[in-house]
């Protein structure tokens, strides 16, 4: 549950802590109380329920039925080392209680400890065999892990036992999607739309699935839906952006990405992203400005880096481009794009062969990159290597035959060589 502020969790809490105190001076009994804070769970008042089940604990230490209603209410406010606390509780007290394993579990996935989720899981299941939630959080604990093939049997069987299960389809969904099936994924997402019509994760989940497959609209549509359901989704906001940025209409990528920051101004994607929309204006310096936000909120994020650089680059600042480029290929020194980009600002300096083993690297982690070996061939040619430059043009062009700027580049070449035959074939290349 998301609060407006810190102040209002800390009022609620010094109320909590007067009704739990009023709750034992009444010397109400704990049945009462108890049941008292299940209604409280029912309607969501998440404070109030935790002051009810803390009273029920004072009043009878031993009331398991207390510690587990508490236990569920810090879960929904996110409290999961105290959520994880009162459920151990409640195993100490009833250790053949295969729900409380189960509810134990999650709390351990929400703390990141997945291999005792898994363990947790594990128990629930030798006890009951058929209690669903419990293959759902293992399946959750074995996906957190990478181990892909063991979610989805987990899910399946979750739904084997309980196909109507809502939460299970959107848990498959990602599933699905790390592996690359997202018609898959769409399915279950739209089932889980299906069983649960209200629920705006959904939506912007299935949105993120429709940008995955370039459905750029139906992505739209899906935001929209997870933002009329809950209007201070910054996620949807942001990822609706990337949709319309996606489809050339800035304007309403830029107002979607100031939204976002609005409803959360740690949300490092949207300054990135917003940034990105400002250089394709060639507004260099609101995107170096909304980069360095990004990187001052997330300092790992690569791309703020490569988009910072490249408004550098723009500007005339090769030195800062480099820097950032370098920054970014520290963060993601797999990615060849970011190779070439350091490679170009270097070419700026007249760092030639410092550009040339950026094009090589690059192209050994992407020996398909037509820009790489285009680059390079301008390099070889400000060198005086002209052969090393043809061979580099020629390259590109069995990776893009119809690149004019290398047949250009290449007759160039050709002509530094006095290789007349060569350079007028690939003149007339493009002659109309």
């Amino acid at each position: 549950m998301c609060f407006q502020t810190d102040l209002y969790c800390k009022v609620l809490l010094v109320v909590s802590f007067f009704a739990s105190s009023y709750i034992v001076s009444q010397a109400i009994p704990a049945e009462n109380v108890c049941t008292l804070g299940n209604r409280l769970l029912e309607k969501k008042e998440y404070f109030l329920a935790i002051a009810a089940f803390s009273g029920a604990t004072v009043l009878d230490p031993q009331f398991a039925r207390a510690y587990r209603g508490r236990g569920l209410a810090s879960d929904c406010l996110g409290y999961s080392q105290s959520a994880l606390e009162d459920f151990s509780k409640v195993i100490e007290l009833e250790p053949c209680s295969a729900e409380d394993f189960c509810n134990r579990s999650y709390s351990y996935s929400k703390l990141g400890q997945y291999s005792n989720s898994i363990a947790d899981c594990n128990k629930a299941i030798e006890l009951n065999p058929k209690l669903a939630p419990a293959y759902n959080n293992r399946g959750y604990a074995f996906y957190a892990l990478g181990r892909y093939e063991l979610a989805l049997e987990d899910y399946n069987k979750a739904l084997e036992i309980r196909p109507q299960f809502a939460a299970v389809y959107p848990n498959r969904a990602l599933v699905y999607g790390d592996l690359n099936e997202q018609q898959k994924a769409l399915k279950d997402y739209n089932e889980a739309i299906r069983l649960s019509p209200r629920d705006a994760e959904n939506y912007h989940n299935r949105g993120l699935t429709y940008m995955d497959l370039a459905q750029h609209w139906k992505a739209i549509d899906d935001f929209s839906n997870a933002i009329l359901l809950n209007p201070k989704y910054a996620a949807a906001f942001n990822d609706r952006g990337a949709a319309y940025q996606q489809l050339g209409i800035l304007k309403k990528a830029l107002d979607d990405y100031d939204r976002a920051i609005d409803l959360n101004p740690k949300l490092a994607i949207a300054y990135d992203n917003r940034g990105a929309v400002h250089f394709a204006l060639g507004e260099f310096a609101k995107t170096i400005k909304d980069c360095r936000l990004a990187i001052s909120i997330a300092p790992d994020t690569a791309n703020a880096y490569v988009t910072c650089g490249r408004a550098y680059v723009a500007l005339g600042h090769y030195q800062r481009a480099c820097a950032d480029f370098s920054k970014a290929i520290t963060l993601d020194p797999t990615n060849s794009a970011n190779y070439i980009a350091r490679g170009i600002a270097y070419d700026s300096l007249l760092q030639y062969q410092s550009a040339i083993e950026d094009y090589n690297t690059a192209i050994s982690i992407n020996p398909k990159s037509a820009d790489a070996y285009f680059n390079r061939g301008v390099c070889y040619n400000h060198l005086g290597e002209h052969q090393l430059a043809i061979d580099s043009y020629s390259k590109a062009l069995s990776l893009d035959p119809e690149d004019k700027e290398s047949y250009l580049n290449r007759q160039y070449s050709y002509r530094q060589l006095q290789q007349g035959k060569n350079k007028i074939c690939d003149a007339n290349r493009f002659d109309s």
